[in-house]
């Protein structure tokens, strides 16, 4: 037997496991646990001003919203109807100052029946808005004096017109174009309003108005 030539490796010994040192706890005064707790306390208080936040924006908004609906919702019934009693004054009365100086014989037989049309559709109107509380004699004076300008605005191109002897051709041109945005306004009206004796005199009086479009479409052809 030959002596064995490679030495045993020595056995190591485990090492032994100490236990790991304990920190110790910093200690804390009562004072800054009040403190601390506190704090803690307060922190649900946050998502609730934020909720009230939320909350008051969306108030707004909805306020905003519903004035711009109230406001912009456009004319009553009532407001349109009053409109198109005061501008079928004006018209009669365009109708009326002009008719001596127009020059044709048929126009002026056409602008006669259209006065005397527009003077009884405003008389038959009074009832219609009475039904629906307007007073033709208390009307606003912001519409009057609107309705005012307006007419001043249309005479202003007559007068032009009759200085440079073409009366005849602006006024049937212009009426036209008068009857044409009455009739949007009556159609508006109509639209507008549920009361059946305004729905009525509405129908009506567009049915009464519109051959005199005709007419003064057909002259001016």
């Amino acid at each position: 037997m030959y002596p064995d030539n490679n030495p045993q490796p020595q056995q190591v010994p485990p090492q032994q496991q100490f236990p790991q040192p304990v920190q110790p706890q910093p200690e804390y005064s009562v004072e800054y646990l009040n403190q601390l707790a506190g704090e803690t306390a307060s922190k649900p208080g946050g998502p609730s001003k934020i909720v009230m936040l939320i909350a008051g924006v969306v108030g707004l908004l909805a306020l905003v919203l519903f004035a711009f609906m109230v406001f912009a919702g456009g004319p009553s019934a009532a407001d349109k109807a009053s409109s198109i009693y005061v501008r079928l004054q004006t018209l009669q009365s365009l109708a009326n100052d002009n008719q001596k100086q127009l020059r044709n014989n048929d126009l002026r037989a056409i602008n006669s029946g259209l006065s005397l049309q527009l003077t009884n559709a405003a008389t038959a109107l009074e009832e219609p808005l009475a039904n629906i509380g307007v007073n033709t004699k208390k009307l606003p004076k912001s519409l009057q004096t609107k309705e005012a300008t307006y007419k001043s605005n249309v005479q202003s191109q007559f007068d032009d017109a009759k200085l440079n002897v073409r009366l005849d051709s602006t006024y049937t041109r212009e009426m036209t174009y008068q009857l044409e945005s009455l009739h949007a306004m009556l159609q508006s009206a109509y639209k507008a309003t549920s009361s059946k004796s305004l729905k009525d005199y509405l129908k009506t009086t567009d049915a009464q108005l519109a051959p005199f479009i005709d007419k003064l479409s057909s002259f001016k052809s």
